[in-house]
């Protein structure tokens, strides 16, 4: 005879929950956009606010070029000509840089 089994109470998340805010965003679009096609119209006007929206909530360039299959330059274009004043580049900094020997 076996013992009965226990079932531990961790909780289940969803994939939904887990995945960032941003991303979320973008899942309202119709995605990929097929490669080379250029957006015109509504379709370029809800391209341009879902990733300004998604940019705005912490998503890079890259993240948003990622997910929706429009090319770097088209998506930083876009941010451009929303008016979005884009984030430098690289992380964040912690601290002073260390002294050049």
């Amino acid at each position: 005879m076996t013992a009965p089994t226990t079932i531990s109470s961790v909780p289940v998340t969803t994939d939904q929950e887990q995945e960032p805010t941003w991303k979320r965003e973008l899942n309202h679009l119709p995605t990929p956009y097929p490669r080379g096609t250029p957006l015109t119209g509504d379709a370029a006007a809800q391209f341009t606010l879902r990733a300004v929206n998604a940019y705005g909530m912490g998503a890079s360039i890259r993240d948003i070029n990622g997910h929706t299959g429009r090319s770097f330059g088209a998506v930083r274009l876009s941010l451009l000509k929303a008016g979005v004043r884009l984030r430098g580049r690289g992380g964040a900094r912690n601290g002073a840089r260390p002294p050049v020997a």
